[in-house]
């Protein structure tokens, strides 16, 4: 029955030619699902994808990486989505946030094909050519951290965060990351979507000051409710992509004595929910994490 896009601008229904597998050639193939099922899809279709420009759309770092492996690294480019919407059911997609589309090269300098796709998407989205693709990714992922939260809860980011003790614990994560990303010498993108000043302010803040401020900064994210991806994915049934996000700050932390104790306890927990589908409540997460007595 076509693709539903509903948004507060207005309604539209897409057209599209839907086939579980590649069938010919194409000019430009768009990776769009989630990290673990993009192995298979590009094994499953490469007689297609030879030679064929690949665009990986996921938050992973390790996207690019598994495409390259099988089909090369000329043909990929990378991409990081900043806009968003929440999949209501198979074709009805709630279009709830605006943003901007980055594109480039993750192995090579930007070239006159990275201009062309942007040129060619900006038609309907606000495209970015960007001179660091992977340092924006890393910037994506790390303002992912926290979302894992209220994916331990089942709740929304707004109902979570209120909660100034599951704002701590969203700080605490942001500080254990920055520390690992840092003596990895890994660079973080400074985005309008994510500044890195204010994230410096929050490590030079007490913890009860920087958990207050995160807690407005949610506050201001509007009435309408915001689960994120992980909390999301669960509920669809599908991988919850924490193992791409905070379980990558913790394999950056197995390689010496950078510590990500918080964050691996918080991938063991969401791969328990994975499993089990229950939910923790607020008071065990602030006994497992012992919130009461951080500061």
């Amino acid at each position: 029955d076509g693709l539903r896009l509903e948004s507060k601008s207005g309604n539209v229904l897409v057209d599209l030619d839907v086939r579980k597998e590649l069938n010919r050639k194409v000019d430009l193939a768009i990776l769009t699902g989630d990290v673990d099922s993009i192995k298979e899809v590009t094994h499953k279709n490469r007689n297609f994808l030879q030679d064929t420009l690949i665009l990986t759309t996921q938050d992973s770092i390790r996207a690019e990486k598994i495409v390259s492996l099988i089909l090369g690294e000329n043909n990929v480019i990378s991409s990081v989505v900043m806009f968003g919407g929440v999949s209501l059911k198979d074709n009805l997609v709630n279009y709830n946030k605006e943003g901007k589309w980055y594109i480039g090269r993750p192995f090579s300098p930007d070239d006159d094909k990275v201009k062309e796709i942007a040129q060619e998407f900006s038609l309907a989205f606000e495209m970015v050519v960007a001179d660091d693709i992977v340092a924006i990714k890393w910037a994506k992922l790390f303002s992912n951290l926290y979302s894992c939260i209220p994916a331990l809860l089942g709740k929304s980011f707004q109902e979570t965060f209120t909660d100034s003790d599951m704002a701590k614990l969203a700080v605490v994560l942001f500080r254990e990351g920055f520390q690992v990303i840092e003596k990895a010498g890994i660079k973080l993108a400074d985005l309008a979507e994510f500044e890195l000043d204010k994230l410096r302010q929050l490590n030079q803040l007490s913890l009860q000051e920087a958990a207050q401020s995160f807690s407005e900064q949610i506050n201001n994210l509007g009435k309408e409710p915001v689960y994120g991806t992980i909390l999301e994915n669960i509920k669809r049934g599908c991988p919850s992509g924490i193992n791409h996000i905070n379980g990558e700050l913790v394999h950056l932390s197995e390689f010496d004595s950078r510590c990500a104790n918080f964050n691996a306890k918080i991938v063991n927990f969401i791969n328990r929910i994975e499993k089990t589908k229950r939910f923790f409540t607020m008071d065990e997460i602030k006994r497992e994490f012992e919130l009461g007595i951080l500061n």
